[in-house]
């Protein structure tokens, strides 16, 4: 991979479900035309609140689910386009550490086999084969030997994470999917797990997608930062920027729900966002914030704002973006 080759790349990915419901069935638009890129040893942050498409995102991106249109690109290579041995080689490349660490380990496992179970899908043999790789593996992530025949019961949330943590590292891959992996863990481990992130991300030179809903968390580890409503990015830009510079009201509003760091420390205006996100099955026709925007104006209801450059390298879906209100509640 050269230098300038991304090493995660999603093109107009539209992820479609067909729905079964009491008045027939319908297609609900999880993901609706996202394009966004990770580059070599970068930490991208995908945020947003639930139900906004994020964690299908990442299946997308780790080939579990298959984008209804577009495509996947890991290290140049078209993963969307791939099937079968091709596509389990290629696997290797890209990895994923899963939000709830009690369920997606098997309680019935033993760490060695937890750790080496990509190992053996890979290239077979049993556990036992991969013993010392697995040692390897939980000493890099801050777990000794005798952890290998323990089972996740048996582990306090942090070390399943950790194990987690290990598993994705097993095959050595280029590129690691992080759906909300320490949100399920107090935050004094959330600490300690994010620190260990940040060192084996500079250890083996890994790109990393981190999906989140918590901006506070988000804030010291991206170097970019997409933000994403309603199966769409609206926002995006070096995370430094849209910090400290967010131009989309909904941005905005997720920032003004960050705790600050004393009680004295500034605030950014106050802003109310009201009601629910809109039904995925029928989108709004403008502006799918439109109907929770408190600056929404007619062209908002009618035309939907295209991602376009607002300054730099961020860009902004918003026929109104940045303006200075006050109160805005």
């Amino acid at each position: 991979m050269s230098s300038h080759e991304p090493a995660l790349e999603f093109k107009d990915i539209v992820k479609r479900y067909r729905q079964r419901g009491v008045t027939g069935t319908r297609d609900v638009r999880a993901v609706n035309g996202v394009t966004l890129t990770v580059h070599p040893r970068q930490t991208v942050a995908l945020v947003g609140e639930s139900g906004c498409g994020k964690s299908t995102l990442a299946k997308v991106a780790v080939a579990l689910e298959a984008p209804t249109e577009g495509a996947v690109r890991v290290l140049g290579h078209d993963m969307s386009a791939m099937k079968g041995s091709a596509l389990r080689k290629h696997r290797r490349t890209v990895s994923m550490v899963f939000q709830d660490p009690a369920s997606s380990l098997n309680p019935r496992w033993k760490v060695l086999d937890v750790v080496s179970e990509p190992l053996r899908v890979q290239f077979g043999g049993s556990s036992k084969k991969y013993r010392s790789k697995v040692v390897e593996l939980l000493l890099e992530v801050g777990l000794d030997e005798g952890y290998l025949t323990r089972r996740s019961d048996e582990l306090s949330g942090g070390q399943r994470q950790r194990v987690g943590i290990a598993r994705a590292l097993a095959l050595d891959p280029k590129v690691i999917v992080l759906d909300e992996a320490v949100s399920a863990l107090d935050v004094s481990v959330q600490a300690q797990v994010l620190n260990l992130l940040n060192r084996i991300k500079e250890l083996h030179g890994l790109s990393y997608l981190f999906i989140s809903h918590d901006l506070s968390v988000v804030r010291h580890v991206s170097d970019y930062l997409a933000v994403m409503y309603l199966g769409q990015v609206v926002e995006e830009g070096p995370a430094e920027n849209v910090f400290d510079d967010p131009q989309h009201p909904y941005t905005l509003a997720l920032l003004n729900a960050i705790p600050p760091d004393t009680p004295t420390a500034p605030r950014p205006a106050r802003v109310a966002v009201r009601g629910e996100l809109p039904d995925p099955a029928n989108p709004p026709p403008g502006c799918p914030f439109a109907s929770r925007c408190w600056k929404v104006q007619d062209l908002c209801r009618e035309e939907r704002p295209d991602l376009a450059h607002v300054r730099g390298q961020s860009r902004v879906a918003c026929h109104f973006p940045n303006t200075d209100e006050g109160d805005m509640s």
